[in-house]
């Protein structure tokens, strides 16, 4: 199958056109991010009013705190499952849009749990679900429209941008669960109402969201493609009359126009391919079980253990509830500007250097952290630990938090990836429900070892893809399932300028 679509000028200036669609449609990744960070600080608050209060000795109380921030995972799953075949009939713009009134819903649903009993520990599983699967839904959208208008050349930048937006979304909603702003018995409720309202910000400068030029061709619509990709470029609209399969360079659509070459009829709107198409395709199944196995590792790391968990973990086992604060501050400081790092090199420096030196620094920080819980009978027991799980979360935003995203969207063509996407980004929500679901009474059963098992995860992860994950930097058509083998660390990927299939 070929991909008809023109794509954006591979080596471009960003336009302000550009950088304000992807900002309008980033608000949609702040809610995500906010509503992924905003269990953890407030949690003895929120706890406290449900009467499910944190008790050790109860590991019922534990599982019923643990479903309140799992179920998110679950609302994610199903987003994912949906969200591809929806963004492919009703485009990236009108679904992200509708996804947005699911987060504001979802807000004033966990912010009526205040009610506290039963009824409200209903209202939050509730909430929680109805944002989780706006999240989901983000998780796959988002990236994939990113990489369908960025220019090749800022394409990995981009990509991190999503990271960077979920990680300071994630600082300042945790900034806002603590005691001295709104983790208080009286305000808590403020915090996922204050997540809401960026949805609505989105919905007023939902003029200034253009549409993919990708999915337009994709719809058979190449008349507006022509006009958002030129809207994006900054460049004149041309009229319907260019040649389909050539390539970004003008010389060469001249010369194929000289040549007498037409293009031929615009192309008919395609049905989405399904999960089983790809993994059929002996061509695809390679890269397909490459994305679901990054995307799973970033959660199986335990990331979010550190993100939704670090409060009570951490005092439980003895931690100071004030050293606990200054932990989860500094690991959210530490996260975005390490986030900003990776979007400085992503472009330069390549996808895999950073992704496979992250996940063995993360592997380190394991033993650090445990030999620090190990030892808070000593002076430098609490430093030791608290240094290793600020370094755990700033060796994942270098890599393992933004490079996993952009995978899919480099590798699969523009008829297969909202589809790679959604079953990557579902198979990333059922690890991360998993870890979410059993972590607390992992901690209860192992103590200060609770960490090591992700440690062994992402040591296995680093030595597979340094035996398999290909570079992506620098390439625009994305077949490469014959580079999804045993690589080198100097071996650049080499793409077809067609799509296998």
């Amino acid at each position: 199958a070929c991909d008809h679509s023109l794509p954006v000028p591979a080596s471009m200036a960003p336009t302000m056109a550009l950088v304000t669609s992807a900002s309008v449609m980033m608000l949609s990744t702040f809610m995500f991010g906010w509503t992924n960070g905003n269990m953890n600080t407030p949690a003895f608050v929120m706890r406290k009013a449900l009467g499910i209060e944190s008790d050790q000795s109860s590991p019922e109380l534990e599982a019923m705190w643990g479903w309140c921030v799992s179920v998110y995972c679950l609302g994610a799953m199903v987003g994912c499952r949906q969200s591809p075949k929806q963004a492919d009939r009703l485009g990236r713009k009108t679904f992200l849009l509708l996804s947005t009134g699911v987060y504001v819903f979802g807000g004033l649903v966990h912010a009526a749990s205040v009610v506290g009993g039963s009824f409200g520990y209903a209202l939050t599983i509730l909430g929680r679900y109805t944002v989780g699967w706006a999240s989901g839904s983000t998780t796959v959208v988002v990236p994939a429209y990113l990489g369908e208008i960025a220019p090749e050349n800022v394409r990995g930048a981009m990509g991190v941008a999503f990271q960077l937006v979920v990680t300071v979304s994630m600082l300042l909603a945790q900034t806002a669960g603590m005691p001295s702003a709104f983790g208080t018995e009286h305000l808590w409720p403020l915090i996922p109402l204050v997540g809401a309202v960026p949805g609505l910000l989105q919905v007023l400068l939902s003029p200034l969201l253009i549409e993919s030029p990708h999915w337009l061709e994709y719809a058979g619509r190449p008349q507006d493609a022509e006009a958002a990709r030129a809207r994006l470029s900054g460049a004149k609209a041309q009229p319907y009359t260019a040649l389909s399969d050539v390539v970004a360079a003008p010389a060469a659509a001249a010369d194929a126009q000289e040549a007498g070459i037409t293009r031929p009829p615009p192309p008919e709107p395609r049905t989405q391919p399904s999960f089983m198409s790809l993994w059929r395709d002996s061509a695809l199944r390679p890269v397909l079980v490459l994305s679901i196995i990054t995307l799973v590792t970033q959660q199986a790391s335990g990331i979010n253990n550190a993100f939704n968990f670090s409060t009570t973990y951490l005092h439980n086992n003895g931690v100071p509830l004030h050293q606990t604060e200054k932990v989860t501050l500094a690991m959210n400081v530490v996260n975005v500007v390490a986030t900003l790092l990776a979007a400085a090199v992503v472009d330069r420096a390549g996808r895999r250097p950073l992704l496979i030196g992250s996940t063995s620094a993360m592997a380190v920080c394991t033993v650090v952290i445990t030999a620090g819980m190990g030892n808070l009978d000593q002076d430098w027991g609490v430093s030791v630990a608290s240094t290793g799980i600020v370094l755990f979360v700033a060796s994942f935003g270098l890599g393992a938090g933004p490079i996993p995203w952009i995978l899919p969207s480099e590798l699969f063509a523009q008829e297969y990836r909202a589809t790679a996407q959604g079953v990557a980004a579902l198979a990333n929500w059922f690890a991360n429900f998993v870890v979410a679901t059993t972590f607390l009474n992992l901690a209860r059963m192992l103590g200060y070892l609770s960490f090591l098992p992700f440690g062994a995860i992402l040591v296995a992860y680093s030595v597979y893809a340094a035996l398999v994950l290909p570079e992506t930097k620098g390439h625009n058509q994305p077949v490469v399932a014959a580079n999804a083998g045993p690589a080198s660390p100097e071996r650049n990927v080499t793409f077809a300028d067609d799509v296998v299939g």
